[in-house]
């Protein structure tokens, strides 16, 4: 009997699970679809008129949840405003997407986009690259009579703040970590490889300028750098150039101590002798370790 019963329950879930109504038609190409696409054009060419032309007297805005009932009219002011704060302002299909076109038995006509606004902002000179997800809902005269708008809303604040001075952390001119970066360098020149190393943390990641942003090298790569610079060079030194800062962070967080060397030695073998200059980046962790560390310096030297 239990047996049967538990046959009869998944026969009833598995229908269920399974089952299906329709409720519309989905279309790749539609009339509406076409003004919106028009009415996105008239955005990026700064035409208020035409822009609210495609809007009912009054719509419902929904940007990102919040819901406002505004007259059509309020929406020339926001085109008014991207036309003047921006250039270069251009709104595309945020591709591989592409829009489609809902016709509903019940609910009527909705249209829904994926698009890319680009540009940049004239004040502030940030470039934006936004992509914004769109929903319109139509009446019977095929005006929009609503539109929901979901897009980040970082790049707004950045622009926003870029008009303000703020702080940021503390800039030390002297400090621990910079006499920890100095003794590092010393024990470098020196080829005391056993000290370089307990300055640095045992997960640390090493980069320079030949190399991507996301890309690094671990502990056990940077030993072997080293132990090559010290069989390939004699008499490397590195002459301290201004002075170093370290920086604490508020944001992030990060303690870094900023450096400018110019890193000299002989080529043991063609007796060739190298002045190169570079800026090194040392971030450390809450134990006092090196994390990470960064070298800018030009490759050509050694060509």
């Amino acid at each position: 009997m239990k047996k049967i019963v538990c046959l009869l329950m998944v026969l009833i879930w598995g229908t269920s699970a399974f089952s299906q109504t329709k409720n519309g038609t989905v279309y790749s190409e539609h009339e509406f679809i076409t003004k919106t696409r028009e009415m996105w054009k008239a955005f990026k060419d700064g035409d208020a008129d035409k822009f609210i032309s495609f809007y009912a007297d009054s719509i419902y805005r929904v940007a990102n949840g919040s819901m406002r009932h505004i007259p059509k009219e309020q929406f020339k002011g926001i085109v008014d405003y991207w036309s003047e704060a921006y250039e270069n302002l251009d709104v595309v299909d945020n591709k591989p997407a592409y829009p489609d076109a809902i016709e509903y038995k019940k609910g009527g006509t909705w249209v829904q986009d994926w698009l890319l606004f680009t540009g940049t902002h004239i004040e502030s000179g940030i470039n934006i690259s936004i992509p914004y997800h769109n929903l319109y809902s139509f009446n019977d005269e095929g005006k929009i009579t609503s539109i929901h708008f979901y897009y980040p809303d970082n790049v707004f604040e950045e622009i926003n703040n870029s008009s303000k001075t703020t702080e940021n952390g503390e800039v030390y001119i002297n400090h621990p970590y910079i006499v920890k970066v100095r003794k590092a360098v010393n024990a470098y020149c020196n080829e005391d490889l056993e000290t370089l190393v307990d300055f640095y943390d045992e997960k640390a990641s090493f980069s320079d300028l030949t190399m991507q942003w996301d890309e690094s090298l671990g502990m056990e790569d940077a030993r072997k750098g080293w132990e090559k610079d010290f069989a390939t060079y004699d008499n490397i030194k590195m002459k301290q150039r201004g002075y170093p800062d370290c920086i604490h962070y508020e944001k992030g967080g990060w303690t870094v101590v900023y450096s400018w060397w110019t890193w000299m030695a002989e080529d043991v073998n063609t007796k060739r002798k190298f002045e190169v200059p570079m800026m090194m980046s040392n971030y450390f962790n809450e134990d006092g370790k090196i994390i990470m560390q960064h070298l800018d310096l030009s490759t050509n030297h050694f060509e």
